[in-house]
């Protein structure tokens, strides 16, 4: 087998790290970034050739590191593999970074207002109004259009009376 080559020999080291870290052979690396072929990771893993941009970010969240440590290195200087947090320490970080970035403008100012759910008026006169507004899979609906029909509701919104 050929040597790895100097500009990717950071790379061929942090696949082994995570290989050994792991217990899982190359092959099965190339499954967890969605590779078709078994060999898929074999030529990075032996320094040959580097990811390409779609599996180098699958690689980049598999390993937790950024993008930019699956580039080629000139002159193929290496660097160790940054600490990794632990798990809750790191979804802290994540949820207290998430929380201080500036919401979208979107989300700020909406063109209109959400329309109401749910709502039920009472005029003058003694008739009420009762409004739903639901979005959802069809079963779920109609377990909720029963449930108002059970109720003596008629499709119309309007109270059925008896006739007696």
């Amino acid at each position: 087998m050929k040597p790895p080559k100097p500009e990717l020999r950071h790379i061929t080291l942090l696949l082994h790290a995570y290989i050994e870290r792991e217990g899982i052979n190359v092959s099965e690396l190339g499954r967890r970034v969605g590779g078709r072929t078994a060999s898929l990771a074999h030529p990075w893993v032996h320094g040959q050739l580097c990811p390409s941009p779609a599996y180098r970010e699958k690689l980049a969240a598999l390993l937790k590191i950024d993008e930019a440590e699956l580039l080629p290195r000139e002159g193929g200087a290496v660097v160790t593999q940054p600490r990794a947090l632990p798990p809750a320490e790191a979804e802290v970080r994540a949820l207290e970074a998430h929380l201080r970035a500036p919401l979208p403008a979107q989300v700020m100012s909406p063109r209109k207002p959400a329309p109401d759910v749910l709502s039920y008026a009472v005029s003058s006169d003694g008739q009420a109004e009762l409004r739903v507004m639901a979005r959802g899979p069809h079963v779920h609906l109609v377990r909720a259009f029963r449930i108002l029909l059970d109720a003596g509701l008629t499709p119309g919104g309007e109270e059925q009376e008896d006739a007696a």
